[in-house]
């Protein structure tokens, strides 16, 4: 079944090729227009043997037997349904119908193609025999060349995506003998250099910015002007100015730059880039090696400022944390002095009381304060650091900034985070206390609370009636309150000495 729709194909596509019949292939269906009695004869005759069913119209559009078929009733148009196909595969029978499907968007990542001599497979679709199936994972570019290139024509010529034009590897061995690769290696050489051009002029003229500039256009049959050489060309430089998304715009520049510089004289494109294609590229890769390089020194003395800006950081908020530690310190020993000296001040002043609060209040108010101001600091740094992140060091991978920026100074926030809390509960905890203790009544003491009894008379001191062993009289004390006397003895006087008379 193979061979025979190879040469049915085949067939068809020469009468198309000759301009006796027009094409047209979809999903589920093979048509054939403008054919003269003959052709639509013979190709009656094809389908009958697929066993394809198949409706043929006249000039009229009117359904029409086979054996009815006439030169009078000339053009006829046949529309053959194609067997179903499989999930994600489109059945293509004839190169020219894999022109108009190429021409779309692919509608499945799969392209069984009739005339196909060797499998092939692009970035987005795999071109391979009818039965085939082998599994297939499209890996299409995230570049957009529609970003890149300028176009200043009312159809857009640019292709918004090229990966069913980039064969997976650019240096695969092409079968340059069948006509189905070459079917697709015209349109996607001339996919390929409209995406190479810096722009495209009104007239369809491409632009490569040098200098000098160049302007070339497109003719027909390129890929047989690029030849094999030129086409692997062609493809190497594709792949290595779009693979890269992020780094696509500037190979783009340098490629287009290095192609004006060392093209040779002509006008056709794919003459120019048959020569020219491989030595622009070679330049265009050793002027972005010297980039890299320039760029490598840059980002190391960025890299070296970025490290000096985070150690500057850490150590100013290390400086904020100590000089929050230390205001919370001030003023909790301001505190306890205030405290203590309330505490020695007799209860009951009320203006001694007020002036506490407003102490405890203002040491408060104080460290809140400190703690407010340190925190915008760290507000401040974090966004000056997402400004970094932003404009100067995009080319940190995600992993190797946080390594160096993000976490040494999460936790610089953390020991900050830390310390404000305690200083605020050590704030909160102190203007409690002081309130308590100013506001509080005063307690009477135990001495306070006992009934006092008058105070005792001294007592009277009375002369004895007679006297003493020594001459003198004894001093007798009269106790307050009744009771005997007490006898209290007077001096002692020193004898006299007898005259030695």
């Amino acid at each position: 079944m193979a061979s025979s729709l190879s040469a049915m194909a085949e067939e068809v596509d020469g009468w198309a090729e000759a301009k006796a019949a027009l094409v047209t292939e979809t999903d589920d269906a093979l048509v054939v227009d403008r054919l003269n009695a003959d052709h639509a004869i013979r190709l009656c005759q094809l389908l009958q043997a697929e066993g394809w069913p198949f409706v043929l119209e006249d000039e009229t559009q009117s359904h029409s037997r086979v054996e009815d078929i006439s030169q009078d009733f000339e053009p006829y148009r046949i529309r053959a349904d194609k067997p179903d196909a499989p999930a994600n595969v489109s059945l293509i029978v004839t190169n020219a119908g894999l022109s108009d499907w190429l021409r779309r968007a692919p509608s499945a990542p799969v392209a069984h193609v009739a005339r196909i001599k060797a499998p092939f497979v692009t970035r987005a679709v795999r071109f391979t025999f009818w039965g085939d199936r082998s599994p297939f994972e499209p890996t299409p570019l995230s570049a957009d060349p529609r970003r890149i290139v300028r176009e200043a024509t009312e159809i857009r010529r640019v292709p918004g995506d090229l990966s069913p034009w980039l064969l997976n590897d650019p240096n695969t061995e092409l079968d340059w003998s069948c006509l189905t690769l070459r079917t697709w290696a015209e349109l996607a050489a001339i996919a390929l250099i409209h995406a190479l051009a810096s722009e495209i002029e009104a007239g369809g003229y491409l632009v490569f910015r040098g200098p000098p500039i160049l302007r070339l256009r497109i003719a027909e049959r390129n890929s047989e002007m690029l030849g094999r050489p030129g086409f692997a060309d062609v493809q190497r430089a594709a792949h290595w100015v779009y693979d890269n998304e992020r780094e696509a715009e500037n190979r783009h520049g340098l490629y287009a730059a290095e192609m004006a510089r060392t093209a040779v004289q002509g006008s056709d494109a794919g003459s120019v880039f048959k020569k020219a294609a491989a030595p622009a590229l070679e330049g265009a890769k050793i002027a972005y090696q010297l980039g890299i390089s320039q760029l490598s020194r840059d980002s190391l003395k960025a890299m070296a400022d970025l490290r000096k800006a985070v150690s500057d950081e850490a150590a100013k908020l290390s400086d904020t944390t100590r000089q929050l530690a230390s205001a919370a310190a001030t003023a909790t020993f301001a505190g306890i002095g205030v405290i203590t000296a309330r505490l020695t001040v007799p209860f009951g002043n009320e203006i001694v009381a007020a002036a506490v609060i407003v102490l405890g209040i203002i040491l408060s108010a104080y460290i809140a304060a400190v703690i407010v101001s340190s925190y915008q600091f760290v507000l401040l740094q974090r966004g000056l650091r997402l400004q970094w992140r932003d404009k100067l060091y995009r080319f940190l991978p995600d992993h190797e900034y946080d390594v160096m920026v993000s976490g040494p100074a999460e936790k610089a926030e953390r020991v900050f985070k830390i310390s404000a809390w305690i200083s605020g509960l050590l704030a909160f905890v102190l203007l409690i206390v002081v309130v308590v203790i100013a506001t509080q009544a005063p307690i009477p003491t135990p001495t306070e609370t006992l009934t006092t009894t008058p105070p005792r008379r001294p007592l009277e001191m009375t002369a004895p009636e007679g006297p003493d062993v020594h001459g003198k009289p004894e001093t007798t004390a009269q106790p307050e309150t009744g009771g005997s006397p007490l006898v209290v003895p007077s001096e002692p006087t020193p004898t006299q000495a007898p005259s030695l008379q």
